[in-house]
């Protein structure tokens, strides 16, 4: 038979350990499940850590292609936020007119005749960013800004 202080103890013992296993430990991130970092085992917001990706395309006619040649104008260099992101021949992006409409169709994520870039943010689900399309001299002959939202292809057309 136990002495009623080791039955005490004993007690004591499976309170604190009750405790121990009750406290959950509070873990701050990212709960937003369209954020690259989600954070499934967290269970306090901090979604301004969040961070979120989306891509993007600019496009132009055939007509801007060709006026861009004919002012002796043959590579693009695009910008984003003044970060260089890549360059193009000035005949990549080409969309031709629609036969039917003569309109050309709005220019897709997917397409092969665009230049397509991606950006990375941290805060909110969308975010603005400035770019600009320079010539080979870095004459600006394009800017402005550029809404990204996350899970969509946010299409720019350049019109010359």
């Amino acid at each position: 038979m136990m002495k009623p202080s080791g039955i005490l103890r004993s007690l004591l013992f499976l309170i604190f350990l009750s405790f121990l296993y009750s406290c959950k430990k509070n873990v701050n991130g990212c709960i937003d499940a369209w954020a690259n970092n989600n954070c499934q085992n967290c269970n306090s917001a901090t979604n301004d850590l969040c961070e979120y990706s989306s891509d993007g395309v600019f496009w132009y006619q055939s007509s801007t292609g060709d006026s861009l040649e004919a002012n002796g104008i043959y590579s693009l260099s695009y910008y984003i936020d003044d970060q260089f992101i890549g360059t193009s021949p000035v005949y990549h992006g080409y969309w031709p007119l629609d036969p039917i409409f003569g309109q050309p169709p709005q220019a897709q994520c997917s397409d092969d005749s665009t230049f397509r870039y991606s950006m990375t943010w941290k805060g909110n689900r969308e975010h603005s960013f400035k770019y600009s399309v320079r010539d080979e001299t870095g004459a600006d002959l394009w800017s402005g800004n550029v809404v990204l939202r996350v899970k969509e292809c946010a299409s720019t057309e350049l019109l010359f």
